[in-house]
């Protein structure tokens, strides 16, 4: 599937309060919202009492409430089907929003506070995104192509100094620390697969599944630069439409 492709609902499962919608793909917010209210610009608030939350923390499930006036809000939804109002519980939305400034309170303390690994906050590391090697640990923060990574990533470095070296290969062609920890597996399984052909007198499919790594890092280093620019112009196609909404 495309990245720019906006998500499905596959499922949408009826709550007390609301529905689960049960996407085919992880969704940031803004993305559900463009499902939901289609109509809305990217700068302007969600209807009033709507509450619309990664459901178990599950970024491909989504809890959505919909009190009656902003259900009358999504009725062009490509989701009118799924959806239907349900009464508006104030007590249950304070304490939703209450368990989520508590969440968003912690995190801004664990973002000040000196990591061990790190040396320096989580913040002032977020601050200088790139990959590092520091107490016996590969850092890497930046934004992850999966949004479903975190933003700041450690892995302590191996006791194979090959391995060590396949994940460094990965993070200076610019992925993640998750996607080239992936990446060094699937290239250390297919150069045992070469080795295993060779040994089996087997040269030329030993070639040929060594030509498929090679293929494989070139295609999706081109992909990575895709995304970028994809993500770039997406960018500045919401900056326009809200430069245009807020012209007179």
């Amino acid at each position: 599937m495309s990245p720019e492709a906006p998500p499905r609902v596959l499922l949408a499962e009826n709550l007390t309060s609301g529905v689960i919608l049960h996407l085919d793909r992880v969704a940031l917010e803004h993305e559900v919202v463009e499902l939901v209210f289609p109509l809305l610009f990217d700068d302007d608030p969600l209807p009033p009492g709507v509450v619309l939350e990664p459901w178990r923390g599950r970024l491909e499930q989504w809890h959505l409430v919909l009190p009656g006036s902003a259900f009358d809000d999504a009725r062009s939804s490509v989701l009118r089907q799924y959806l239907r109002a349900v009464p508006y519980d104030p007590a249950g939305a304070l304490a939703l929003a209450q368990e989520e400034r508590r969440r968003t309170d912690e995190y801004e303390r664990w973002l000040d506070t000196v990591h061990p690994v790190l040396g320096r906050t989580p913040r002032e590391e977020l601050a200088d995104p790139g990959w590092r090697e520091a107490n016996g640990h590969l850092i890497w923060s930046g934004t992850d192509l999966h949004e479903f990574h975190q933003p700041l990533q450690m892995m302590e470095l191996s006791e194979y100094a090959s391995v060590n070296e396949d994940v460094r290969y990965y993070l200076r062609r610019g992925q993640s620390l998750h996607d080239a920890v992936r990446s060094a597996i699937r290239t250390g399984m297919a150069q045992l697969r070469a080795a295993a052909f060779i040994v089996a007198d087997m040269p030329d499919l030993a070639l040929i599944e060594l030509e498929r790594i090679e293929e494989r890092d070139d295609t999706e280093a081109f992909a990575q630069v895709e995304r970028e620019l994809a993500a770039d112009r997406a960018a500045i196609e919401r900056a326009l439409r809200a430069a245009v909404r807020r012209s007179p």
